[in-house]
């Protein structure tokens, strides 16, 4: 059976979370980005610059990348297909 993964979440925006975050985004996936804070999770997806690793290959990538934190938004996750814990 093949499921169709368009949704995912990454908890964790460190070197691997925002890794795997911006190479999903890259392949087209829409992306959120959970972390402790919501400014952390903004920080992680400010990494995201072409160039720099992690990075997205696309500029427009990044768009597909949505933030938010642990404790206000665990709720987004309920529609994702696939979830990723990249957390120490």
């Amino acid at each position: 059976m093949t499921r169709k993964i368009d949704k995912v979440a990454v908890l964790g925006g460190g070197t691997m979370g925002g890794g795997i975050a911006g190479l999903a985004a890259d392949k087209g996936h829409e992306v959120v980005l959970l972390e402790i804070s919501r400014a952390a999770a903004e920080a992680a997806k400010g990494r995201m610059d072409p160039g720099r690793p992690p990075a997205v290959v696309a500029p427009e990538a990044a768009d597909r990348v949505t933030t938010g934190s642990f404790e206000d938004d665990m709720g987004v996750m309920a529609d994702c297909r696939w979830i990723c814990w990249a957390v120490v």
